[in-house]
């Protein structure tokens, strides 16, 4: 039969079954596509997008000043790109923070500090005008000391408690009258020294008899000078001005009145203007406010509003501001784990560590949250790092002096902090003590006078009443309302909390980062103890032609030595592959200045040129880049390392599809039947490879549909991915077929080789993780593995998706990756010559390998020429000596009227395997027309013969010939002729009755007419007809058994072999089978297997016996009955009848029984 047609009928059934098994088929398409959906929303969650213009903040160097230095490091750690022109852009502005806090609080202190003259200066009008009243004698009242204060009044207690005055020289100073007037006009003298003279205390107060006034003069003189201030400013603190400036007193002098309202009307005035510029200036209390959330005390905060508060603080905008560009070189080194990490040293130094309190606790606040774990890593160096230089000489000593007072310069912080400690007490004594300030928030209160301020302040936002209020001081045991209008003191709080948290922040950098060392080992020595804890910053050996010299050459050689960490490495001069964007990734491309190389080198130049006295002026100019269409960074991640697994497991279900329905064939013998019928191995395996081929094709076509149309590789040629896909194909079919080689039972099959299929692909991911060692000779050797050369092409793929470019035809022969010899089309070429390599291996392991049912050829099986030679006969064993001929009483004379069917002439057959002697010297003949019972006990060789007269194993020694062709050399005739039906049933569970009739019937030859005239008698005859149309997983044992032997006679076999045709069927089944054969035995010979003696004496015409591989005897029936047989022995027994006699028939039966002696 042509291979046309061997490869049409096994193709047929192939889709046969995948047509029936309709969920397989649906799975087989629909998985990989389900898979990539959940790729397709992850695209269409991050869609590509057009970047505009992206403006880069300019990364200020040390010599733009510290401030816009450390805003650089500090606000630039994630370099944010802007669509907007960044104010570092605009010509002859280098800072990029003035907005932030920071920086507006270092501009709003200076203007405060340079003003305070204005606190006094306000009320200057007011006390010129209240001076100008006391020197009317009209104008003051002459009351006890007593009335002058509120009716709560604590200065009596406070001279009784604090100030030990006896309780009766309190009472006379209480009721002794005080000449206001003087008092406000004031000698300039302290009130101590008014006390100790008598004279000066009587101008002052007025005491009924001398006696008491002598004594009050003396107690009050004993009281320490320090607590007669307080006294004095308790008193005027609680001084009540209603009783001194009553209504009436005011308005029965309407000059008085006037003076006083236009005196108060332009304090008012003044003040208002104050406070508005204080209120502009809110840089104190929103700095008091963010460094809330940073302490430790708040906690509770979240981390991410920590977060945007420190980015206001520094940088003035909220971190979501800017938009982050990452970089795509996945394969370089990242350091986000070694900034997030830390050490044990690290730890055990935040302990021991000799800072202040403040600084371990906002140590402790930045790595308790991640991100701003990596904001401390990227800045602990400028705070704690050290710099350290070798030789220590005096000419390099005044290098770094010059290089350590940038640092220096921070302490401009606690310099203001120190003039706010000396002004800042004075403010508060003023506001809280100040005759100035009382009278002015009195005459606020008064309507009177309110008036005019009212007028004054039209144009503002302030009233009489609001700026008595702000000038009050509240209650401090008094909790605040909250939503309460803020006062003074509110504002001196937020301004002191706000310099001191500054301060303390300035007194955690260390201010003195250099270290001298002698030589550049003891240098090196240093910075690996430094850097256990991460305190190491940079290593200056400077070149020196004479070192011992204290002058500088006119050209300084130096080097800068960092963590290898830290900088970028410099065997790469530029990215490996060129991706769409800028290289702005702080962690990857911009080591540089993330790592503080540029800074460390800024710093010395600008030192040396110092040094030297070179001044050099420079003018940075920063730059925009350019649009640019930019795919989401988790996309790209998603799809370079997705897209070779997702394909992967697209086809698992293929694959273990695949495996199981071949090894099923295996494991079912069907695979041996169909060779026994003239089917070669190759077109077999072709047959497979086609049919899943096919399937793989429009799995392949479906995906790429879906990865052009979910918009996954919008720029790639559909026709490459196609073929690249197709090669996969190719490779993981071949790939299936040797994993199927290695097991005999389907469901284990196709669990392990699923299993089996993804285990190789895990070396692509040691692949990625060892990207930067692998060359291309290694990726090469690696691509032997069809899915790691799979997720190479993938990842080629997805590369010049990110290009913008897509895989083309035309760039499919180079890589995106300059210098890299590995490209798409080698992974295709690795992959057609994996699938090759794979099918070498299958052939050659199922040939030395075969399972359970066939014979093994040895390991150098491809080293025989007898295999390329086509030569059916096993050479090269040792023929054992024909056995010796015990007569021919055991065998009967060949009938010679019918005609020869099948000849056996001294057959041998050795299995190699254990040297086992399986057929030894086996001549019988088989005869058309009848029915040859063939016996043996197992292990005889019945099987073995069988399998030598089918085809399936060549001979040792001997000869056979069919219908007088011989086996060696007409076997593909012979099978035309042959039907065979083994032990099992030969039939496939999805196939109906009539399809395996008209399979088989194909199989043997015949026509398409002739199998329909065929197929419907023999179905009648074994009684089928009404089943023809029904699946045969769904018959009876006895009908499946009746099936196969029916399989046997199609096609018009001449010579039947049938091994144990009515095995395992129920007797009904058995009697029809052999009434199946008696009809079918004329002109056919029928060779039959079986251990049912009385089958083989009721169907066989002729019985031949083998045992040992030999036969022992052959004939019919009746003559190994009567040469072989010992005679009939038949039992009777009688039964005794003790009361009866036999009677007359009885007795002439028991003469009749004749007893033949053994």
């Amino acid at each position: 039969m042509a291979i046309g047609t061997q490869l049409y009928l096994l193709l047929w059934k192939n889709f046969t079954y995948r047509r029936r098994n309709k969920f397989q088929l649906i799975t087989e398409l629909l998985w990989p596509l389900f898979l990539f959906l959940i790729l397709i929303s992850v695209r269409n969650s991050h869609p590509p997008y057009k970047q505009s213009q992206c403006h880069f903040p300019n990364k200020a160097l040390p010599s733009a000043g510290t401030l816009a230095w450390v805003q650089g490091i500090v606000c630039n750690v994630n370099n944010p790109c802007f669509h907007y022109q960044t104010p570092g852009e605009r010509p002859g502005q280098l800072a990029n923070f003035d907005n932030s806090l920071i920086s507006r609080l270092l501009v709003d202190a200076g203007h405060i500090l340079t003003n305070t003259s204005d606190w006094t200066a306000l009320t200057d009008d007011l006390s010129l005008a209240v001076q100008r009243l006391a020197k009317r004698q009209d104008a003051w009242p002459n009351f006890p000391v007593g009335e002058y204060l509120r009716a709560n009044e604590t200065f009596s207690s406070f001279l009784r408690t604090n100030c030990s005055i006896p309780s009766n020289s309190v009472d006379q100073l209480m009721k002794a009258r005080l000449n206001l007037q003087v008092a406000l006009t004031g000698s300039g003298l302290r009130l101590s020294e008014i006390v100790c003279n008598a004279t000066l205390l009587g101008r002052y107060l007025t005491v009924e008899g001398n006696t008491s006034f002598t004594h009050l003069q003396r107690d009050l003189c004993a009281v320490p000078s320090d607590l007669l201030q307080q006294a004095e400013r308790i008193f005027l603190s609680q001084m009540d001005f209603r009783k001194i400036f009553t209504r009436e007193r005011l308005l029965s002098s309407a000059a008085d009145l006037q003076v006083l309202s236009q005196a108060t009307a332009s304090a008012a005035q003044e003040l208002a203007s104050i406070m508005d510029n204080i209120y502009t200036l809110s840089s104190f209390s929103e700095l008091n406010t963010d460094l809330r959330l940073l302490l430790q005390e708040n906690s509770s905060a979240l981390p991410q509003k920590r977060f945007q508060a420190f980015s206001r603080i520094m940088c003035g905008h909220p971190e979501q501001d800017g938009e982050s560009i990452p970089s795509f070189n996945w394969y370089e080194d990242q350091d986000i784990k070694s900034f997030l990490g830390r050490s044990r040293s690290e730890e055990t130094d935040l302990e021991n560590d000799t800072t202040s309190p403040f600084c371990k606790s906002m140590i402790q606040n930045l790595e308790m949250n991640p991100v701003s774990r990596i904001f401390w890593r990227g800045i602990k160096p400028l705070f704690i790092g050290k710099i350290l230089y070798a030789p220590d000489t005096p000419a390099t000593r005044r290098i770094m002096k010059e290089v350590n007072r940038t640092f220096q310069t921070l302490d401009v912080l606690e310099e203001v902090y120190g003039a706010w400690e000396e002004v800042g007490p004075r403010i508060k004594r003023f506001m809280e003590n100040s005759l100035e300030i009382r009278l002015l928030k009195d005459f606020l209160r008064r309507p009177e006078v309110a008036v005019v301020v009212n007028l004054r302040l039209e144009n503002t936002s302030w009233t009489a009443s609001r700026l008595a209020q702000f000038l009050s001081t509240p209650d401090p045991d008094t909790p605040r309302r909250k939503g309460a209008p803020p006062t003074w003191l509110d504002l001196y709080q937020d301004l002191n909390s706000s310099l001191s948290t500054l301060s303390q922040v300035t007194k955690c950098f260390s201010q003195n980062k250099m270290e001298g060392l002698d030589t550049e080992d003891e240098m090196v020595e240093r910075a690996l103890e430094l850097l256990e804890d991460r305190q190491f910053w940079a290593g200056i050996v400077f070149l020196l032609p004479d070192p011992s010299s204290s002058n500088l050459p006119p050209h300084v050689k130096y080097k800068i030595r960092m963590d290898v960490d830290d900088v970028t490495r410099t065997n790469e001069i530029k990215d490996k592959f060129w991706d769409p964007g800028p290289a702005a990734d702080p962690f990857s491309d911009m080591r540089y200045i993330r790592g503080g190389f540029v800074y460390v080198q800024d710093l010395v130049e600008r030192a040396i040129t110092q040094v030297l006295g070179v001044f050099i002026k420079v003018t940075p100019e920063n730059k925009f880049f350019f649009c640019w269409v930019s795919f989401p960074f988790s996309f790209l991640r998603v799809l370079n390392r997705s897209l070779p697994l997702f394909l992967t497991l697209a086809w698992t279900y293929s694959v273990a599809m695949i495996i199981k329905c071949v090894v099923y064939e295996k494991e079912a013998r069907l695979k041996e039947t169909m060779r026994i019928m003239g089917l070669s191995s190759g077109t077999l395996w072709l047959s497979w490879f086609v049919s899943s081929y096919l399937i793989f094709l429009i799995s392949s076509l479906l995906l790429v549909t879906v990865l052009k149309v979910g918009d996954i590789l919008p720029y790639s040629d559909p026709a490459v991915v196609f073929f690249f896909l197709s090669a996969f194909a190719t490779a993981t079919i071949m790939l299936c077929f040797l994993i199927s080689t290695f097991f005999s039972r389907a469901n284990l099959a196709a669990a392990c080789g699923d299993l089996a299929y993804f285990s190789l692909y895990l070396p692509y991911v040691l692949c990625v993780s060892w990207r930067e060692y692998l060359t291309s000779v290694h990726r090469i050797l690696a691509s032997f593995l069809s899915p790691v050369a799979f997720g190479f092409g993938c990842e080629y793929l997805s590369q010049y998706e990110e290009q913008g470019l897509g895989i083309q035809w035309s760039n499919m022969w180079s890589s995106p990756t300059e210098g890299d010899k590995y490209s798409l089309s080698t992974s295709i070429i690795m992959l057609y010559v994996d699938a090759f390599i794979y099918g070498v291996a299958t052939w050659y392991i199922e040939a030395v390998f075969p399972g359970q049912y066939g014979i093994p050829r040895p390991w150098y099986f491809v080293f025989q020429l007898k295999y390329w030679g086509g030569a059916l006969m096993e050479a090269g064993l040792p023929i054992p000596p024909a056995p010796i001929d015990e007569g021919d009483n055991r065998i009967e004379a060949e009938p010679s009227d019918l005609i020869l069917g099948v000849a056996i002439h001294n057959l041998v057959k050795i299995y190699k395997k254990g040297a086992k002697l399986a057929v030894n010297h086996l001549s019988v003949k088989f005869f058309e027309g009848q029915i040859t019972s063939f016996l043996g006990h197992n292990g005889a060789g019945k099987t073995t013969t069988l399998s030598i007269l089918t085809g399936l194993f060549p001979p040792t020694a001997g000869s056979v010939y069919i219908k007088g062709m011989d086996i060696r050399t007409d076997m593909n005739e012979i099978r035309r002729t042959l039907g065979v039906c083994p032990q099992h049933n030969v039939l496939f569970d999805m196939l109906t009755v009539e399809e395996h009739v008209w399979f088989y019937g194909h199989m043997k030859g015949m026509s398409s007419s002739e199998v329909k005239e065929e197929m419907a008698s023999l179905l009648e005859d074994v009684g089928l007809t009404h089943k023809r149309h029904e699946q045969t997983k769904n018959l009876s044992g006895g009908m499946q058994r009746k099936l196969s032997v029916a399989i046997a006679f199609i096609g018009g076999s001449k010579v039947v072999i049938l091994d144990e045709p009515t095995a395992g069927v129920d007797p009904y089944s058995r009697r029809g089978i052999w009434d199946l054969l008696l009809k079918y035995r004329k002109d056919r010979t029928i060779i039959l297997s079986t251990h049912y003696m009385d089958e083989a004496d009721l169907l066989g015409d002729r019985i031949a016996i083998i045992s040992q591989g030999k036969l022992c005897c052959c004939g019919s029936s009746l003559f190994l009955k009567s040469h072989l047989g010992t005679g009939y022995y038949l039992t009777a027994v009688k039964k005794e009848l003790q009361s009866r006699t036999p009677t007359s028939a009885s007795g002439k039966l028991l003469a009749a029984v004749n007893v033949s002696p053994s």
